[in-house]
């Protein structure tokens, strides 16, 4: 049981870690367009399309494997960026005396981590409506992950008991073969 609990773990901080790498290469590809407001090129629209679907299929995959860390991390993650894109927004747009210049760089550095690798596909709207929409993205791709982490627990349970049953039909089946060799 212990070394099934560790193995779990072990797959957990691997998809995390593929997950967040991930996050950050969207982020490095859409970097220079999100600073200068320029739109995304196409690779900035692959990169975020690539973390938009990992995360599902990433669900797909710890559901079918019953990993339940993965569901926490994925919902911590997901709370984190739509809660803190519009808030971080709040504090550079709206609060007066909040830019870079004068002691914004750490909401400035939070606003790019949680928005840049989202800006592939967020910035194609007018900038007003981009945290919205990328809140709006980031409700939806736990809404995916979720979705897909369930069905994949459900169909990697359906499957575990029906291995199960395989092996106690087949067990039956080999037990009655040898019963009749030793017979005769």
């Amino acid at each position: 049981m212990t070394e099934t609990k560790t193995r779990g773990n072990r797959g957990l901080l691997v998809a995390a870690a593929i997950l967040l790498l991930a996050w950050a290469v969207a982020g490095a590809v859409n970097a220079t367009g999100f600073i200068m407001g320029n739109p995304p090129t196409p690779l900035g629209i692959l990169a975020t399309l690539v973390v938009v679907c990992a995360w599902p299929i990433a669900g797909w995959i710890a559901g079918s494997r019953s990993g339940g860390g993965f569901l926490r991390l994925t919902t911590v993650f997901w709370v984190f960026v739509v809660v803190g894109i519009p808030l971080v927004r709040w504090v550079l747009v709206d609060l007066p005396g909040r830019s870079v210049s004068q002691g914004g760089l750490v909401p400035f550095l939070l606003w790019f981590a949680l928005l840049a690798p989202l800006y592939g596909l967020v910035a194609m709207l007018p900038y007003q409506a981009a945290p919205l929409w990328a809140a709006c993205m980031g409700v939806a791709v736990l809404a995916m992950t979720l979705a897909a982490y369930f069905a994949g627990r459900r169909i990697g349970r359906r499957s575990a008991q029906a291995g199960v049953e395989y092996r106690e039909n087949n067990a039956t089946a080999d037990v009655s073969t040898d019963d009749r060799s030793a017979r005769t």
